[in-house]
């Protein structure tokens, strides 16, 4: 459950995080400029192993190789729109049914 959180707010918070980037530098946000450097490296960290756990995540997968090499690249040129595609396609999609309660019979 941790990984899947993990891993959706690096796919989904991350875009929107760099596409606000030059707002925090021109117009009504650029009085935090400041406070937005100094939590910049904080961020690419934390995108970093965003990126790790996400590629341990597709390498280990069942995918065949020319799928695992086709994402690897997607994952890298184009992640704004890459991460969030494989977390819905592959991480939010295979969500384990949870077991059923004991005691109490089906039908």
């Amino acid at each position: 459950m941790l990984f899947r959180l993990y891993t959706f707010t690096v796919s989904f918070l991350a875009p929107i995080y760099f596409v606000s980037f030059p707002f925090f530098f021109v117009g009504p946000l650029s009085k935090y400029s400041g406070l937005f450097i100094k939590c910049l490296p904080w961020i690419a960290a934390y995108l970093l192993v965003g990126l790790v756990f996400l590629l341990i995540h597709l390498w280990r997968s069942k995918l065949k190789t020319e799928s695992k090499i086709i994402w690897t690249c997607l994952v890298f040129f184009i992640w704004q729109i890459a991460w969030p595609i494989y977390w819905f396609k592959f991480i939010w999609k295979n969500v384990p049914s949870p077991p059923p309660l004991s005691g109490v019979k089906n039908g």
